[in-house]
């Protein structure tokens, strides 16, 4: 049994799932205490071997199925999990290194919470005048509902 289970479930995402798991590898969650289920969903880009593929220090693991929508892919993956927690992330998001420990710890206190995450958003280093504009909207909004 694993601490967490992180479910990532994606189409036609390869090298975002790449950077996610290589990511994932830096953990201050040791690796022994968890695992990372990638449910494909329907993809044909590479992504199934590229995850059989992917060295990780963490037990990782993946499933297909045909195309059915995110939840369907999340729902084919918690079927699998042995995690005492489970924990979802977007194929497109790069973790903190900080993630899983910080999840694993909220729940100690309190198991039948839900934890949600901020998911700020980070610029190129020459973002478009929109990009800044919702960039900065978005980023505003998530440190006004991060206070207390």
């Amino acid at each position: 049994m694993y601490k967490v289970s992180l479910v990532i479930p994606t189409y036609n995402r390869r090298e975002s799932v790449r950077r996610a798991l290589t990511t994932l590898s830096s953990q201050t969650l040791p690796a022994r205490d968890f695992e990372v289920i990638v449910s494909i969903d329907g993809s044909e880009d590479g992504t199934r071997e590229m995850v059989s593929e992917f060295k990780s220090p963490y037990e990782l693991r993946c499933i297909w199925g045909e195309n059915g929508g995110k939840s369907s892919a999340c729902n084919r993956a918690i079927k699998l999990v042995n995690g005492e927690i489970v924990v979802m992330i977007d194929d497109d998001m790069e973790p903190t290194v900080e993630l899983l420990k910080a999840h694993y710890e909220s729940h100690q206190s309190n198991p039948r919470s839900a934890v949600l995450g901020a998911v700020p958003i980070k610029l190129d280093s020459n973002p478009t005048p929109i990009e800044k504009i919702i960039a900065d909207k978005f980023n505003t909004h998530l440190k006004k509902i991060s206070q207390p």
